[in-house]
Formats: structure tokens, sequence, C-alpha cells
């Protein structure tokens, strides 16, 4: 899953502009693909992904192949360790800021309707 969220220092409020949710059928490169995309379209200020067990080495390896050198507008992509106690720390932020109503998605009911 891929989300890309606008944050407004101003207001502290968490707008979803874009996401991906997809099945690279067993390969990754979908993901990437999007993933990369969506650096183009949004040009983020920070693009971090989850790197615990088995995505270990995962932005390391997007960073030297596709992102070192090519002209985005960051340059690297971070990799978030939620292995062990950090898992909770990203949790419990996560939750304060959806009770602190400061995440926000787009109104889709509209697009379903026509599509």
């Amino acid at each position: 899953m891929i989300g890309v969220w606008e944050v407004d220092p101003a207001t502290n409020l968490n707008l979803l502009r874009a996401m991906w949710w997809g099945n690279g059928n067993g390969s990754i490169m979908p993901f990437v693909n999007h993933f990369l995309e969506f650096m183009e379209i949004y040009s983020p200020e920070f693009a971090g992904l989850d790197s615990t067990s088995t995505q270990k080495n995962m932005a390391e390896v997007i960073n030297l192949e596709y992102v070192h050198d090519k002209g985005y507008s960051v340059s690297r992509i971070n990799g978030l360790d939620f292995s062990g106690g950090n898992k909770y720390g990203f949790l419990v932020s996560l939750r304060v800021t959806l009770e602190a109503g400061k995440m926000a998605w787009p109104d889709v009911s509209q697009a379903w309707a026509h599509s």
C-alpha cells in the first residue's frame, strides 16, 4: 500500500492525495513503479517505506537502482524500521493524529457513481 499525504504545517492537517493498494502477483515492480510515479507527480519532501524483516534493504536497493541522481525531489527514500518497540511508537502517533481529527480523506463517493 502506498499513500501520499499532504501535510499542512499551518493546520497540522494531513490530507490523503493519492493511494495505491495493489497486487504484484509475486513481483515487487508494480509497487516500485507506482512509488516512483507518485514521487514524480507529487515531488515529496520526504519519502519512506517499511524496511522491516524481509524488506530490510528495500529502500537501499530502490535508492541505488532508481533514485540516486535521477532528479527526484528527494535524494533518497528512507527505510522505516517498524520492528520491536518501534512499531508501537508509529501506531501511537497514528492514533493520536486520528483522534485529533488531523487526517482527512477525499470524498470519493461520487467517483464510484460514475464508474
